[in-house]
């Protein structure tokens, strides 16, 4: 708003001192001149000015339709935090954040730290989504697809499209470190989950991807 009311003030100025260099020169050399000026003047000044200000603040709250307001967002990439305070277009880094509020309902931790997020891709109507499931037989399939969605319309106001694949095929080595500390996971169970991940591709499984929109 800052940024707006000194443009236009400057547009003011600006316009005010080129009548004020037309009039002088209207008036010493072109007396016919100076009169249609001066109704040009009452003309422009109250009914002209009035309009471009309304239409550019229009202008300005419209290309603002596709952004989000951050008041403080904090995210961790790469052990460093960055504070967002401005608004910003859509970003990668947002999307994820959204997702954070995700659990996958069997591990009881979000998508994001669980690895399950394998792309992103954001439009001017929709983010898209490429994403994998802990297992090609999760019962909670659409339940979980199903909150992606949702949380994506509610902090965005956009469509989500989401690609499952499951090559590569989804395995606990794919947690984060922190995940997996508090979850406990042995090297046993990882070296398993590998395993069985393997034995599905193997089994070409890894083939049977669908898009749930």
């Amino acid at each position: 708003m800052t940024y707006s009311l000194i443009y236009f003030s400057s547009c003011y100025i600006i316009m005010a001192y080129l009548m004020y260099i037309a009039a002088d020169w209207w008036k010493h050399n072109d007396k016919l001149s100076w009169n249609l000026y001066r109704i040009f003047s009452m003309i422009f000044a109250p009914i002209i000015l009035p309009i471009v200000t309304v239409v550019g603040i229009a202008f300005k709250l419209a290309s603002k339709r596709n952004k989000v307001k951050i008041r403080r967002i904090s995210y961790d990439i790469g052990h460093n935090e960055y504070d967002l305070f401005y608004y910003l277009e859509i970003t990668q880094r947002q999307v994820v954040n959204s997702l954070k509020q995700v659990k996958d309902p069997e591990i009881s931790e979000d998508i994001v730290e669980i690895g399950l997020i394998y792309g992103i891709n954001i439009e001017s109507n929709a983010i898209n989504i490429t994403m994998s499931l802990t297992s090609p037989t999760c019962p909670y399939a659409d339940f979980l697809l199903m909150d992606v969605k949702e949380t994506i319309k509610k902090d965005f106001g956009k469509d989500c499209h989401i690609q499952v694949v499951f090559k590569p095929m989804w395995n606990l080595s794919m947690c984060s470190e922190e995940t997996i500390f508090n979850l406990e996971f042995t090297e046993d169970q990882i070296k398993d989950s590998i395993k069985a991940a393997e034995e599905y591709e193997q089994e070409g499984v890894a083939d049977n991807g669908f898009t749930f929109c």
